[in-house]
This record gives structure tokens, C-alpha cells and sequence, in this order.
């Protein structure tokens, strides 16, 4: 009798809290199962050759996603492939992942592309500590782990790249993360020049716009060139007119991926 009239008294004055979190935790979760419905933009349209797949792991929230692009006449047989992995920000659009699928960049570049899902409220990485953010980093490296482990990835040629929020993905993960990537592409990001000593020594191709009001660019154009000063491989593009929002100059332009497919950690 003592323990239930515990259990109502606990349950009277815990019910608003009760009621949020049984009305919050099922849309929470039908979030992260169904959307963004599509890595790209305008999200109606067909994300094929793309597929989706959830990721179950044991960080919480225990369940995300990615989309997933193999090449064309893909062979695990015959061939290991590069393998690019690519990090939206807050609007979870991934430009470059949109450009690697048309017909003629897949028969030049045949990657296996990965558009990891951060779940909602999800940082990738946290470059301030005043942020107060989960972060997704370290589900989409298990993602990667996994694709690494399922498919004819060549290890040599592992890429990372990302923009705005990914941007800072891309930062963290070289910093935490060693060894794993041959190259990286950040860009309409900023990272703090005293960091930069933890990045891994890989090359790298900064791109940010002049005008960003986001992301300051004297902070970009330091670390690009602290990393130089380091004796780093680095190239630093800057978009004088452009504000944030770079990466659409940077995903289009060709001579960027022929760039990256030409890194390997085999010739470092």
C-alpha cells in the first residue's frame, strides 16, 4: 500500500514531464527513421543512386542513418575503391554528394560516397566548448567503420570533406581521429590555429568565401597558413564576393575531386 501510493504520488508530480518526453521520444525517433527524406535538394526529388540505410549502434540515441552510393558496375572481386565521406551541416543537404552522382562524374570518379545523418539536435563536433551540443562524430566514424568493413574499400583512399557544421566534422576528425583519411576537404569553415598541431599531416584544400559572416575568414586564413608554416601539404582557396555557401564553387569545379583522387596514403 506504501509503495503505491509512492508510485501515484511520484506519478503526479513527474505526469507533465511524463506526458513531454511520451509525446517527444516517438517523434524524436520517427525523425531519425524518416528524414531528412532525401541528402539533397529539392527533397522530393529521387536521391537514386543513393540508398538509405539505418545504423543501429550502441551511442545514443542507438539508431541513425546515411545514405550510401556505390560506383558503377561496382566488383568487389576485382577492385578496392576510394571512398569519400561526406558531412552535411545544420540543414543536412550534402551539395557534393548531389555532384558525385551525375552520370559523368561517377564514370570519372568512382567513388563509394557516404552522407552520414547527424540526428536532430547533433553537432558533428563541438569547436567551442560554450556549445552545448551531442556530438555525431563519433557515430558517423562507426558508420564509416561499418562501410569499410561491408564493402571493397581501398584504405589507401579514404577522403573526408564537409561544409559549414561539417566543415568543423571535417576539423575534429582529423584531430581525433588518426590515421584513417588520406585527404580532406573543409570548407565555410574555421578551426583555431593552436589546434592545429593535433590535425593529422595529410593534404588538405580549404575553400571559404571573403564575405562570410558566419565563419571568420581571418581565422580560416590563419590556420591555412599555420598548416603551411607546419611544412603541411595545404591549398587555401578564398571566394573574394562570395559569403557562406562556398562549397557549391568548390563541389562543382572538377579539378577539385581529380585532386583528391590522386591522394593516397600509400604516397605519403
Amino acid at each position: 500500500m506504501v509503495d503505491e501510493k509512492k508510485r501515484r504520488s511520484f506519478l503526479r508530480r513527474n505526469r507533465d514531464l511524463i506526458l513531454i518526453f511520451s509525446i517527444f521520444i516517438p517523434f524524436y525517433y520517427a525523425n531519425i527513421f524518416t528524414q531528412p527524406k532525401s541528402p539533397f535538394e529539392p527533397r522530393n526529388e529521387s536521391y537514386a543512386p543513393y540508398q538509405r540505410h539505418t545504423y543501429f549502434t550502441w551511442r545514443f540515441p542507438f539508431v541513425s542513418s546515411y545514405f550510401l552510393m556505390l560506383p558503377e558496375n561496382y566488383n568487389p572481386q576485382k577492385h578496392t575503391y576510394p571512398t569519400v565521406m561526406m558531412l552535411h551541416g545544420v540543414s543536412r543537404h550534402m551539395y557534393g554528394g548531389k555532384v558525385l552522382s551525375r552520370p559523368e562524374m561517377r564514370a570519372y570518379f568512382p567513388f563509394i560516397v557516404i552522407i552520414p545523418i547527424a540526428p536532430w539536435g547533433y553537432a558533428w563536433t563541438m569547436p567551442q566548448k560554450k556549445l552545448l551540443r551531442p556530438e555525431a562524430l563519433p557515430i558517423a566514424m562507426d558508420i564509416l567503420y561499418s562501410v569499410e568493413k561491408n564493402y571493397s574499400v581501398d584504405r589507401n583512399k579514404i577522403y573526408i570533406t564537409g561544409y559549414s557544421m561539417g566543415g568543423f566534422g571535417v576539423y575534429g576528425a582529423l584531430s581525433r581521429y588518426h590515421g584513417v583519411f588520406a585527404a580532406a576537404i573543409p570548407t565555410d569553415a574555421v578551426w583555431e590555429p593552436a589546434w592545429a598541431v593535433n590535425m593529422d599531416n595529410i593534404p588538405m584544400w580549404i575553400f571559404n568565401g571573403k564575405q562570410d559572416n558566419q565563419m571568420p575568414v581571418e581565422v580560416a586564413r590563419s590556420l591555412a597558413t599555420e598548416l603551411k608554416q607546419q611544412g603541411r601539404d595545404v591549398y587555401y582557396t578564398e571566394f573574394p564576393k562570395q559569403g557562406h555557401g562556398v562549397w557549391i564553387q568548390a563541389y562543382e569545379n572538377p579539378k577539385l575531386w581529380a585532386w583528391l583522387t590522386s591522394q593516397s596514403k600509400v604516397s605519403q
